[in-house]
């Protein structure tokens, strides 16, 4: 996701498809850091973040590009 420029971001939420009964249960977030890397969220114990909700509340990140990784 490219938000335009940089957003702090404390939530994110997931929807399924309209047509479909499908959705994403699971999914690992990514951010990109200052050097343009892709940084798996993790929580404070550097244990990687799997989200099971539709909604998760995250620690506050300032984030112009993320990305939400199905995760199974």
């Amino acid at each position: 996701m490219d938000l335009g420029y940089y957003h702090r971001v404390t939530a994110v939420a997931t929807q399924g498809a309209v047509t479909e009964n499908s959705w994403v249960s699971s999914y690992l977030l990514e951010y990109k850091n200052l050097d343009w890397d892709w940084i798996v969220l993790t929580d404070k114990g550097g244990n990687i973040k799997v989200c099971f909700s539709t909604v998760h509340i995250l620690r506050s990140v300032l984030q112009r590009f993320m990305f939400c990784k199905s995760y199974s």
